[in-house]
């Protein structure tokens, strides 16, 4: 009865071992899992705040190209308004210059 107490009581020890090894190996296996999907989680928080970096930065390009376009025409118009100006100043210097030659013209005539 004793023997087959102790044999028992070494069964149900063996069997704690067991489970206890079987516990560990799935806390371990757990840890490895959660360590990936942390890895997991981690790479696309990463690639979230590089998209909306890029997303800013683009954005902000876009902002700087659209004033530089504006200025540029702004440019563009302040110059054909001198060269409006400058085509009317011709204009004037050419006629005087005719007004100029055809006086002179008939003195020699």
């Amino acid at each position: 009865e004793i023997e087959e107490s102790s044999r028992i009581n070494s069964q149900h020890e063996d069997s704690l071992k067991l489970q206890e090894q079987t516990i560990e190996r799935l806390k371990k296996d757990l840890d490895e899992e959660r360590n990936k999907y942390e890895a997991v989680l981690m790479n696309n928080v990463e690639l979230i705040k590089f998209k909306e970096d890029t997303m800013s930065r683009d954005e902000k390009q876009s902002r700087e190209k659209e004033e530089e376009i504006q200025l540029m025409s702004k440019r563009l118009d302040d110059l054909q308004e001198i060269l409006k100006e400058k085509d009317y100043q011709i204009a004037e210097l050419k006629e005087s210059s005719e007004e100029l030659k055809n006086p002179t013209q008939r003195k020699q005539d």
